[in-house]
């Protein structure tokens, strides 16, 4: 296995890295191939033998492809399927291959009666060091087998033959049910070698730069398999994936990672233009499409500065590009690559050179393919990269497989060049009642120009002769549906005009994981409403002849603006309540149970349903339902800004000299400070988080001074923006001041801000970054500090959440005395005793993973025991 073997070459370089919204996973290549000999070595535990099948299961990153190298190393057949399907949908497809084991990321077991492993066992618990806290330690002791030796790995190891199955890939199931496609070593290797010739040709330039890409393709797809993991593991290119695929989120990592080239489907490539168009970010005028490159970056330099220098452009595939999108980036000096192919073909069938293609085109075939186009327009493909058939599905090998040929199904012109043009797929093409062929790409695409159009889909309907072009749309209620029809069909050629349509109910049409329109689902959609009493709305003769239309009333698919409502589809998924139970007036705490960190979460279903940005704060400070509805035009206030730069050296120098020679002396004059549990402490590595009750602004030089002098260092500390907004507002009376008492206290203590109307995402996502530079964050869970009189507020949740999806233990404090020294109001303290006790790191237990709520619960209460030993030792 000479690829997966080859991670042993400069084993320290970075290899695959996932980025979530507060986590950041990265292994290098040594670390990468260990783990998976690590699964290797488990699977032979479990006796799974060569030729067994492997349900994998799990987001794209360094987790997936340690679980699918485990397997390759095993000689277990890898069966990937969708991280996204839920467990009803993953039962039937792990029937049809009869799995022997399972790789998942997480306890909960899609399916029953087979071992399963927690892909999560691979990553280490940081903080925790051996012998440190028994009990803790031991309750997450991983399962897996220690790194193997060279003698045990020829007992789980395997040499494959170039006709042994590595996967079976199920695919994405636009038409219906999914088929199964075993893929073969020599299949992948087939696509692999041409990309390897050219890679050779040139890899002192490529080991000199090591550009980082960025995956946003599920590796359960075999696109962003090869593309995402194989072809950067060959050629020793670090590859991040991106869990979080909003626009705004896509931009900041392209900047913030260094990315070099993103590998995407084409509807992301038109989400992120549609995003900066939005918001101005791409306002400076565009290039001419033939001046030379150089030049076009000049006149974009202001979009190429907010993207980040380093990033050049988009691997695209596993859909159709439109040539508006592709148009877009080219003449603003990025290169987009475009491929083509199918899961059948392993999956790559032609690559479009990055610098001499034309829009629209997807390149020459790749390596030995043979390729043939019917009478029909229709692809046959030939080739070592093509598989033998489908999985026991023998209607489906004689309607795809002739004679060694692979049928597309794409009908495609090939130019003098021999370069491919994909124009449809056949069985989408719509034959009208005059004989016309209409494509229905090409209509979307007139339609979605439209303002107020979210999306379009175009299929066949029955009409009173024969077929007619019917337009399904996703609408945000701007303009009334008749006139968008009106407007687009004004552009449109007679026979591809559109004669009906009608409103989809949802937020978004339906798609694959690779963001490929399930057109099946629509038309079946719109069949069963035209077997309503009422049908779909007349467009034809309102649009061209003006005259009257029939009962406008596509309520089966979806008319109406309410059902077509973001707003109650996000509660709907997230609360499971039906929409007619979401009424406007309907309270999101009281009513829906929504806590903040629910709230972020329904944040993140509000942007990707609609695919631009929200103001945060307008969404996590609604009351009610109506007012989340109002919400949704507010315009996003600009991202809250996060201190990076006080984890400079100059800073961090600073810091450290002010800290020993001002903050400390002044410090313990005024206070003697009383610690106990700080054996708790001893042999705790960092990061780890830190979580306190909160009295008074005292309690951080407190807890500051309490920790043992190799971990004050390691302190960062979430600080509210209330205290000082005027840091975050310039428009404010006298935010100079509080900018610079902001910035002081945040080179004197490390601190970072912490919103609490809003932003918590982005504070959620700065807390991960910290956690993975080794720093501890302290984190105050009350949300405010207890005034006099009133009892303890109750903790929140998100804490819990970052110890679970971090992995790192929390180490839980009581402080007391710092209300008494500076009560809530006071300018000045008065001099004082202090009380610090720590308590044993805890970390979240199996049964507290699937509900953070258990161990914030337990978390509290360890805190306010704590508290009690500091009061009683001040009395």
């Amino acid at each position: 296995m000479p690829y997966i073997e080859a991670l042993g070459e400069n084993a320290r370089l970075p290899a695959v890295a996932r980025i979530t919204a507060h986590v950041r996973l990265r292994l290098s290549r040594g670390e990468l191939l260990e783990a998976a000999r690590r699964v290797a070595a488990w699977l032979a535990d479990r006796g799974v033998a060569s030729g067994d099948r492997v349900v994998l299961q799990a987001p794209g990153g360094p987790l997936w492809v340690a679980g699918f190298f485990g397997c390759l190393l095993r000689g277990a057949v890898a069966v990937p399927l969708d991280p996204a399907l839920p467990p009803s949908q993953v039962r039937p497809l792990a029937v049809r291959v009869d799995p022997r084991a399972g790789l998942a990321e997480g306890r909960q077991a899609p399916v029953a009666g087979i071992p399963w492993l927690d892909l999560n066992e691979l990553r280490p618990r940081q903080g925790l060091t051996a012998g440190t806290h028994g009990e803790e330690a031991a309750h997450h002791a991983p399962r897996l087998p220690p790194p193997a030796g060279p003698a045990c790995r020829r007992n789980h190891e395997h040499d494959p033959k170039p006709g042994d199955h590595v996967e079976i890939v199920f695919t994405s199931g636009t038409t219906g049910r999914p088929r199964a496609v075993p893929i073969t070593h020599l299949n992948l290797l087939a696509s692999l070698h041409p990309i390897e010739r050219g890679w050779r040709k040139r890899r002192h330039w490529v080991d000199r730069i090591r550009p980082r890409l960025l995956c946003m393709v599920p590796p359960s797809h075999l696109f962003g398999q090869v593309v995402g993991v194989l072809i950067p593991i060959l050629m020793g290119l670090p590859v991040i994936f991106l869990d979080d695929l909003r626009p705004q989120v896509i931009r900041r990592t392209l900047r913030r990672e260094r990315v070099a080239a993103a590998i995407a489907v084409p509807r992301l490539l038109k989400l992120v233009r549609d995003d900066l168009l939005r918001d101005g970010s791409a306002a400076t005028a565009p290039g001419d499409s033939d001046a030379p490159l150089w030049r076009r970056i000049w006149a974009a330099r202001r979009l190429h500065r907010h993207l980040g220098w380093r990033f050049m452009g988009w691997i695209s595939g596993g859909a159709a590009l439109d040539e508006d999108v592709d148009e877009f980036w080219d003449r603003r000096g990025y290169v987009v690559v475009q491929g083509y192919g199918l899961t059948e073909a392993a999956p790559i069938i032609s690559v479009s050179h990055p610098f001499t293609r034309r829009r629209g085109t997807v390149g020459k075939p790749m390596g030995d393919q043979e390729i043939r186009i019917a009478e029909d327009g229709e692809l046959w493909v030939r080739g070592a990269n093509v598989t033998s058939g489908y999985l026991d599905d023998s209607q489906a090998n004689r309607e795809a497989f002739q004679d060694g040929w692979l049928r597309t199904g794409d009908r495609v012109e090939q130019d003098e060049r021999g370069v491919l043009r994909v124009r449809a797929r056949l069985k989408d093409i719509i034959v009208a009642a005059d004989g016309l062929n209409v494509d229905p790409r090409a209509v979307e695409r007139e339609i979605e120009k439209e303002e107020g159009v979210r999306e379009a889909a175009v299929v066949a309907a029955a009409g009173p002769t024969g077929e007619v072009v019917h337009a399904v749309m996703v609408l945000d209620g701007r303009s009334p549906p008749l006139e968008i029809i009106r407007r687009a069909n004004s552009r449109l050629d007679p026979g591809s005009r559109v004669k009906t349509f009608s409103v989809w109910p949802q937020a978004a049409l339906p798609r694959t994981s690779t963001g490929k329109l399930q057109r099946a689902l629509v038309r079946s959609a719109v069949a069963a409403s035209a077997g309503s009493d009422r049908g779909a709305e007349d467009a034809g003769s309102t649009a061209e002849a003006g005259s009257g239309s029939r009962e406008p009333a596509g309520d089966a698919i979806g008319a109406g603006t309410r059902s077509a409502d973001p707003v109650t589809a996000a509660l709907s998924a997230l609360t499971g309540r039906a929409a007619d139970e979401l009424k406007g007036t309907a309270e999101l705490d009281r009513d829906l149970a929504l806590g903040s960190l629910d709230r972020v979460e329904l944040l993140v279903h509000l942007e990707e349903m609609t695919g631009h940005s929200l103001d945060e704060t307008a969404v996590v400070t609604a009351r009610t339902v109506d007012d989340l509805t109002r919400a949704m035009s507010v315009p996003p206030a600009p991202p809250l800004p996060m201190p990076r730069w006080s984890r400079r050296l100059v800073p961090r120098l600073v810091r450290s000299l002010a800290r020993n020679f001002l903050v400390a002396p002044v410090f313990h004059v005024l206070f003697r400070l009383s610690v106990s549990g700080r054996e708790h402490l001893q042999g705790l590595a960092p990061p780890f988080l830190i979580v306190a009750n909160h009295e008074s602004h005292l309690d951080t030089g407190a807890l500051l001074f309490a920790l043992p002098r190799r971990l004050r260092s390691h302190l960062a500390v979430a600080m509210a923006t209330d205290h000082l907004p005027g840091a975050f507002q310039d428009q404010r009376a006298g935010s100079f001041w509080q900018q610079l008492a902001y910035r002081g206290l945040v080179l004197l203590f490390h601190a970072y801000p912490l919103a609490r109307a809003g932003g918590f995402s982005v504070t959620l996502e700065y807390t991960g970054e910290l956690a993975e530079s080794g720093y501890c964050p302290l984190i105050y869970p009350e949300g405010r500090m207890r005034q006099a009189g009133e009892g303890p507020p109750a903790f929140r949740d998100g804490p819990s959440l970052l110890a679970r999806d971090l992995r790192i233990p929390v180490v839980p404090v009581g402080l007391a005395g710092a209300g008494t020294a500076l009560p809530s109001g006071q300018g000045w303290p008065r001099p004082g005793r202090l009380w610090v006790v720590f308590g044993a790191p805890l970390t979240v237990a199996m049964e507290e993973e699937q509900e953070p709520g258990r161990f914030t619960q337990r978390l509290e209460q360890e805190v306010r025991r704590l508290v009690s030993c500091a009061q009683k030792a001040k009395r």
